[in-house]
């Protein structure tokens, strides 16, 4: 979604034929991709996918970086990320087992680096 795609529908169609054709399993992985589509998504994706995380486990630490990057102002979060407060509440209030999150006050924060946040968005 972060590629412009200057070259259209058939650079798409060129990208998606070479992946088909050099990945190594059955399904396109963000590593099949080259690093121009790709990005730096690979390094703040990658912790969660080798992790097997949930949905929700990922969406809270997601929810996590936009609070950071809203300056802890949860009402502006909210209008980033496009979900209400009560939302937004419940995914702080998620508590996973996984490393990388760290307690600060009383929310519980990614402890994502800035470049991971900037790769955000």
């Amino acid at each position: 979604m972060t590629y412009h795609w200057p070259g259209n529908v058939r650079e798409l169609e060129r990208l998606i034929e070479r992946a088909v054709a050099l990945a190594e399993s059955e399904v396109i992985e963000l590593d099949d991709l080259p690093a121009s589509v790709g990005g730096d998504h690979s390094a703040i994706l990658g912790p969660s996918l080798n992790r097997d995380e949930t949905l929700r486990a990922w969406g809270s630490r997601y929810a996590r970086i936009m609070v950071d990057r809203c300056q802890g102002n949860k009402r502006k979060a909210c209008r980033v990320l496009g979900i209400s407060y009560h939302t937004l509440q419940a995914y702080l209030r998620y508590r996973s087992d996984y490393p990388g999150l760290e307690v600060r006050g009383n929310l519980q924060t990614s402890g994502a680096t800035a470049e991971e946040t900037a790769a955000l968005g």
